[in-house]
C-alpha cells in the first residue's frame, strides 16, 4: 500500500492529488492567481475525503517546473513546508514530463512532444516516450522558439501543452514539417499525473530531503 500526496500550482491550473493505494483523489480548477488562496484547502480536502493525515503519508511530490515562476515556487515552498513538518521525503516531477503523462493517459499516444508557454514568445520543451506506464524523458528539457524546436525521433507523434494554443500559427507549421498530430486538450499538468509518475519514481528510490527540493526554471530570466 502507498500514499503519497501531490502538488500542482505550476501553471493557470491549481491542482493537489492523492494517492491513496491504487486510488486517486484530486481536486484541480483553472484559477489563474489565487493559487497561494486555493492550494492548502485542497490538500485538506484530499486528506479529509481519504481519512488520511499527513503523518500517514509515505512522501510527498510537487511538479518542479518548468513553469510559471511564481507558480513553480508555491509548489515548492508548499511541498517543502508540508515535508518538513512530519520529515516525509519529497519527490520532484517534472512539469515537462506531468504534461506528457497527462496527454498519454487521455490519447494512449506513446510519442509526446510537449510544448509549454514560457511567455516571451518562447516554449518549455521536451519529447517523452511511454515505458512502462511512465513517460521518460528523450534527450533534455529546453526553452527556445516555437521554430527552434528539434526534431523527433522515429515514429507517430503528438504535440500537446499550453504552447500548443498560444503558439497556434508556429506549432502548425512545426506539425506539418514534422508529421505530427496536435492535441489542443492537454494545456495544464495535473497533479494526478504528478501522483502517477511520484508513484514510480517513489518505487526506484528517487527522492530528497525537503530542504533539498529545488524548482526548475531552465532560464535566469522568468516572467
Amino acid at each position: 500500500m502507498m500514499k503519497i500526496l501531490a502538488i500542482d500550482a505550476s501553471s493557470e491550473a491549481c491542482s493537489v492529488a492523492l494517492l491513496n493505494n491504487n486510488e486517486i483523489i484530486e481536486r484541480y480548477d483553472v484559477v489563474p492567481r489565487k493559487h497561494t488562496e486555493l492550494i492548502l484547502p485542497m490538500v485538506d480536502e484530499v486528506l479529509a475525503e481519504s481519512g488520511t493525515t499527513l503523518n500517514q503519508l509515505d512522501a510527498l511530490a510537487f511538479n518542479r517546473g518548468p513553469g510559471s515562476f511564481t507558480g513553480v515556487r508555491v509548489s515548492t515552498s508548499v511541498a517543502q513546508g508540508l515535508a518538513y513538518a512530519v520529515d516525509l521525503p519529497v519527490i520532484p516531477v517534472s512539469g515537462l514530463a506531468t504534461v506528457a503523462q497527462g496527454a498519454w493517459r487521455t490519447t494512449q499516444q506513446d510519442n509526446i512532444l510537449v510544448l509549454l508557454d514560457a511567455r516571451m514568445s518562447e516554449v518549455y520543451w521536451a519529447y517523452f516516450q511511454q515505458q512502462q506506464d511512465c513517460m521518460k524523458l528523450i534527450g533534455e528539457e529546453h526553452v527556445s522558439s516555437v521554430s527552434q524546436v528539434g526534431k523527433p525521433g522515429e515514429g507517430n507523434w503528438l504535440a500537446a501543452g499550453s504552447g500548443v494554443n498560444v503558439y497556434t500559427e508556429e506549432v502548425t507549421a512545426l506539425a506539418e514539417n514534422h508529421a505530427m498530430t496536435i492535441n489542443t486538450d492537454s494545456q495544464y499538468p495535473q497533479a494526478r499525473d504528478v501522483v502517477a509518475l511520484a508513484r514510480i519514481y517513489f518505487q526506484a528510490g528517487n527522492v530528497v530531503n525537503a530542504m533539498d527540493a529545488q524548482p526548475t526554471y531552465l532560464r535566469d530570466k522568468v516572467v
